[in-house]
Order: structure tokens, then C-alpha cells, then sequence
């Protein structure tokens, strides 16, 4: 399959206001992380939507022939025990993407605490920034994945994690909301005559 896995960075997409979460956020991590060989980029999401930050930053990890995942990791999940990042690395050589049981959601997965082999980008591209304010772009990415009959593995190892709960919802605007609300409507425009037009 893929092979020896490389360096691995971890990006975190973080959300206005919510800095007590992000600190709690990095401390488990770097308390949990210390056996492990990892670049960290933060990324700040201004409330316009996960997609255009977090390809910046996958994109210019491409470059970077050192690095041979990316871990997403979401500012309010809390890294529990020192082996999390261990149950993964495992997996990588027979999977291209991992994540753990919480995050499978029937007919896609979440992609908050998730390993991706980075040439998973390369073949299929980038998160779909059509999609604004969080949701249906981690179901979009699940449904190419399996277009591509790129199987998402999942780890056996539950409880690695605490999620506390994201702060941005409860800092939407109408207008976010709307936004929010027509991305359904833009997952079933885009897979309209496919199996996949009624995944949502």
C-alpha cells in the first residue's frame, strides 16, 4: 500500500474567541505528542467556512517532500493518551485515511481528528470550498474518497479523545446560518443523477 509513513503534520483550524479551548487544545497535545516526529500549523478561520484555510495549509505541505500525512485536528478536541497518534501510524501502510470509531457517521465520516496519506490530495483534490460555515464539505471528502474507492480505515481504539464541544456555531450570524443551511442544497446540485445525490 503506501509504504513507510514519513513525517507527519498536524493542522488545527481554530475559530475566533475560543483561545482557552485552542490552549487546552495544544497543551494535550504536546503532554501526549512527545514520542512523535511532527510539524504543527495552526490555522485561523475567520467564520468563512474550514475549506479555504485548511487547503492553504495542505497545499503548501504538497511541497514539502518530508511530510507524508496530514493529521487534522480540531481546536476542541483534547488528546487523552500518549499512544493516540501511535493507533494510526499503525494502520497507515494498509490505509490512506484513518480515523477513529466517534468520528464514522453512517455514510461519512468527520474529519476533525483524521490521518490522511497527503497524495490522497493529489489524486482527488482539495476540500470543496464551495461549501461555506462548517458542515457537508467532511461528507463531500467521504463520498470522493469512496468515488475513488479510497477506503476510509477505522481504529479500534476508542475514548483517545475528549470532544468539548466547537464555539462556532454559537457565534453565527443569521447570515452564517443561511449559509450553512444552502450547503445541502449545493452537496445534491453537485451529485444530482448519482448514487450519492441523497447521502445527506
Amino acid at each position: 500500500m503506501n509504504g513507510k509513513i514519513g513525517k507527519i503534520c498536524i493542522i488545527i483550524l481554530t475559530v475566533p474567541e475560543n483561545e482557552d479551548v485552542l490552549k487546552d487544545c495544544l497543551c494535550a497535545l504536546i503532554n501526549q505528542s512527545k514520542a512523535y516526529d511532527y510539524q504543527l500549523i495552526i490555522r485561523k478561520n475567520e467564520m468563512t467556512g474550514y475549506t479555504p484555510n485548511v487547503n492553504k495549509a495542505i497545499k503548501n505541505i504538497m511541497e514539502d517532500p518530508e511530510i507524508t500525512h496530514i493529521f487534522f485536528l480540531n481546536d476542541d478536541i483534547i488528546i487523552k493518551e500518549d499512544k493516540w497518534l501511535q493507533y494510526f501510524i499503525n494502520m497507515a501502510p494498509q490505509n490512506r485515511v484513518i480515523s477513529p470509531p466517534e468520528l464514522h457517521r453512517g455514510t461519512h465520516c468527520a474529519m476533525g481528528f483524521t490521518l490522511f496519506d497527503k497524495e490522497v490530495f493529489r489524486e482527488i483534490g482539495y476540500f470543496d470550498e464551495r461549501y461555506e460555515i462548517l458542515e457537508v464539505d467532511d461528507v463531500d471528502m467521504s463520498v470522493r474518497l469512496m468515488d475513488a474507492k479510497i477506503q476510509i480505515g477505522i481504529h479500534e481504539h476508542s475514548g483517545t479523545f475528549r470532544h468539548l464541544g466547537s464555539l462556532t456555531k454559537r457565534l453565527m450570524t443569521d447570515e452564517h446560518i443561511k449559509k450553512m443551511k444552502g450547503n445541502t442544497q449545493r452537496f445534491k446540485d453537485k451529485w444530482k443523477g448519482t448514487k450519492w445525490e441523497n447521502a445527506i
